[in-house]
């Protein structure tokens, strides 16, 4: 069935599909002039970054400035080092005489201890 505009012509809604907007900001966002600024602030900020296909920054992060990582060694590391069995070395970290911190069900010996331990600075085996 045809509808009648205010021009007196005939139109049918099914030959002429409403197109969406092409433009990306909403009406009510373009009214606010402040909302709009900081958008184009945003726009400028993002353009300006070079993002690769997968939304990561294509240029490599600086190093840090100092080494941040803790060295630590497994229970089978700690085991080779000191010459000891598996079992022997368990029972060590477990009676205190081999400092360890236990992460997640698993033993982990950190590189200063071990070596303040061979050097004799703290009670040994």
């Amino acid at each position: 069935m045809a509808r009648t505009t205010v021009a007196g012509e005939r139109s049918c809604s099914a030959r002429t599909p409403k197109e969406p907007s092409l433009d990306p900001v909403p009406t009510l966002l373009r009214l606010d002039s402040e909302v709009l600024a900081r958008l184009e602030a945003l726009e400028a900020r993002v353009i300006g970054k070079t993002i690769d296909d997968r939304g990561q920054p294509s240029e490599p992060r600086p190093p840090p400035a100092e080494d941040t990582s803790i060295r630590v060694y497994t229970v089978v590391e700690v085991a080779k080092i000191l010459r000891l069995g598996l079992t022997r070395t368990y029972d060590n970290i477990r009676k205190g005489r081999i400092p360890a911190i236990k992460l997640g069900g698993r033993w982990l010996v950190p590189h200063d201890a071990l070596v303040r331990l061979l050097q004799g600075k703290q009670q040994g085996i």
